[in-house]
C-alpha cells in the first residue's frame, strides 16, 4: 500500500500520554509501597492462586523490580506503536489506552497486595485479593478511556488525484445508486458464544451453591471474554454513497473512510500472524489497520494521509470495485 511514509501526527502528545502519564502513575505506587515498607513481613507473598490466596512468596523488592519492569517494557511497546504507526486515530487512541492501562492496572494491584499485608507477621495470614485485582483492573481501564478519548480525531484529507484508472471498478452510471454489504465473523462464532455463556452459567452456579471463591473469578473472567470476543467477533462491511464503514456488533470501534479520501481500494490476501500479528482489531506493518477475524480474502483500502485500511471479508472484489467507482464518481462532481 501506498502512503506509509506519511507523518504521524500528534507524536508529542502520544508520548506523554503512552510514556509519560503512564510512568507517573506507575512512580506513585512506588512511592506508596516504599512509604509502609518497613511494616511488611520478610516474605511477603507476590503470587495469589486462582482461589486468591497466597502461593508463592519473595523479597517486597522483588514485586516492586517486577512491576517496574513490566511497566516499561508495555508503555514502551505502546509508544512504539503510537508514535511509530499512529497515522490513524484508532491507532494512537489503542496505544495510549494500552500504555494508561499498563502504567496503572498492575502497578497499583501489585501496591495494593503489599498493602494489605501491612502489619502482617506472616504473609500466609494476607487476605483475598481477587476484589483488589477486579478494582484495579476496572478503574486502570476507566482512566485509560478518558485517555484515549482526549488524542485527538482524523483531521480531514481529500484526495488531490484522481482514482489510478487500472483500479478495478464496476460498471454504474452516474444516475445509478448502489451499495454493497457483508458480514464476517470469526470461525465458529456461534460455538464460542453458546459454550462461553454454558461455562458462565455453571461457574456461577457452583460459586453461589458451593460458596467456590475461584468459580465465581472465573465466571467473571469466562463472561467478559465471552462478551468481549461476541462483541468484536463479528463485523459489519458496508460501502455506500458515504464511502466505506466497518462497524461490530456494539457499533464501536466504527471506522469509517468517505469517498474523497479513498486513495484506491483493492482485494488482496491476509495471513494473520504474518501480516497482523494475530487476530481482532490489529495494527500491522506501516500502520495498516487491520480488522482481521480470518485468512483469506481481503478488502485493503488505501486511504489518504497514510491511514490504510484492510478488512477480511467474502466478495472483496465487488465491494473495492464498486467503492473505486463511487469514488471516482465524487472526484467529478
Amino acid at each position: 500500500m501506498t502512503g506509509q511514509h506519511s507523518p504521524v501526527p500528534h507524536r508529542l502528545l502520544t508520548a506523554v500520554l503512552t510514556i509519560v502519564v503512564p510512568l507517573l502513575f506507575a512512580a506513585g505506587a512506588v512511592i506508596w509501597v516504599l512509604s509502609f515498607a518497613a511494616e511488611l513481613p520478610d516474605p511477603v507473598a507476590v503470587h495469589w492462586g486462582a482461589d486468591g490466596r497466597p502461593d508463592g512468596f519473595g523479597p517486597w523488592q522483588s514485586a516492586i523490580g517486577m512491576m517496574i519492569l513490566i511497566a516499561l517494557l508495555m508503555c514502551g511497546l505502546a509508544a512504539a506503536i503510537g508514535i511509530r504507526s499512529g497515522r490513524a486515530a484508532a491507532t494512537r487512541r489503542l496505544a495510549v489506552f494500552l500504555g494508561l492501562w499498563s502504567g496503572i492496572a498492575l502497578p497499583w494491584f501489585i501496591a495494593g497486595t503489599l498493602h494489605l499485608q501491612r502489619g502482617l507477621a506472616d504473609a500466609r495470614q494476607a487476605p483475598d485479593v481477587n476484589p483488589a485485582l477486579w478494582a484495579g483492573f476496572a478503574g486502570a481501564a476507566l482512566i485509560a478511556a478518558v485517555g484515549a478519548l482526549l488524542v485527538p480525531g482524523d483531521a480531514r484529507m481529500p484526495a488531490a488525484d484522481a482514482v489510478p484508472a487500472d483500479a478495478i471498478r464496476l460498471r454504474l452510471s452516474d444516475s445509478e445508486a448502489a451499495s454493497w454489504r457483508r458480514s464476517v465473523e470469526i470461525p465458529g462464532f456461534h460455538w464460542i458464544a453458546g459454550i462461553g455463556g454454558v461455562a458462565t452459567v455453571v461457574l456461577a452456579v457452583l460459586g453461589l451453591w458451593r460458596g467456590m471463591l475461584w468459580a465465581d473469578l472465573w465466571a467473571g473472567t469466562v463472561g467478559f471474554l465471552t462478551v468481549l470476543l461476541v462483541a468484536l467477533g463479528r463485523w459489519r462491511v458496508v460501502v455506500d454513497h458515504t464511502g466505506l464503514t466497518v462497524s461490530p456488533l456494539i457499533s464501536r470501534p466504527r471506522t469509517h473512510v468517505p469517498l474523497d479520501e479513498v486513495v484506491q481500494a483493492e482485494v488482496g490476501s491476509i495471513s494473520p500472524l504474518g501480516d497482523f500479528g494475530g487476530w481482532g482489531y490489529r495494527v500491522g506493518r506501516e500502520g495498516t489497520v487491520g480488522i482481521v477475524v480470518r485468512s483469506g480474502e481481503a478488502l485493503t483500502v488505501q486511504r489518504t494521509g497514510g491511514r490504510n485500511l484492510a478488512i477480511t471479508v467474502d466478495d472483496a472484489a465487488t465491494g473495492a470495485a464498486l467503492l473505486n467507482t463511487l469514488a471516482d464518481r465524487a472526484r467529478r462532481r
